[in-house]
């Protein structure tokens, strides 16, 4: 009997989704999020939310949906990558385990958002997704080293900092 609900209330969600899907074309009429270049996906991504709300979309399971459908692929791939890594790996199994909430897949929306926020923010200032390169790795290590090493001078006069 549990298991004919748990059937029920699935063909239930996806019919209501297929519905949705007909009447936002989702395709189509959705904002494309980080397509238009990094500076532009603030503003993309309050045009995304403002078009889900006047389209009634109510559970968070569908907004994190429609996002990763409506972000680029860089930006997919990010959120992605920081979903292997701890807090938010835990969010995203919280979300899909059986004892779902919908506080469990607003997180992890919340967390997707501030994901492809940061990502546009670090393009910005790097023109990559990832890591600071070497080089700059390197050079706010050695900007750490010169400020606490009370060899400073030292380091100084050889060039270091």
């Amino acid at each position: 009997m549990a298991e004919y609900q748990k059937q029920h209330l699935e063909l239930l969600r996806q019919q209501r989704k297929t519905e949705r899907d007909k009447t936002l074309k989702i395709e189509y009429k959705l904002v494309k999020v980080g397509h238009a270049g990094e500076g532009k996906v603030p503003f993309e991504m309050m045009k995304f939310e403002r078009q889900l709300q006047e389209h009634k979309v109510d559970t968070w399971e569908d907004w994190y949906q429609y996002l990763l459908s409506s972000v680029s692929e860089r930006l997919k791939s990010w959120i992605e990558s920081r979903q292997t890594r701890s807090p938010a790996k835990e969010l995203v199994a919280d979300a899909r385990g059986p004892s779902t909430t919908t506080l469990a897949w607003k997180l992890v929306y919340l967390q997707s958002r501030g994901a492809v926020l940061t990502c546009s923010s670090r393009q910005m200032r790097q023109r990559s997704c990832g890591r600071a390169s070497g080089s700059m790795l390197s050079k706010l290590t050695t900007r750490r080293k010169c400020i606490r090493s009370s060899r400073s001078s030292k380091m100084r006069d050889n060039g270091w900092c």
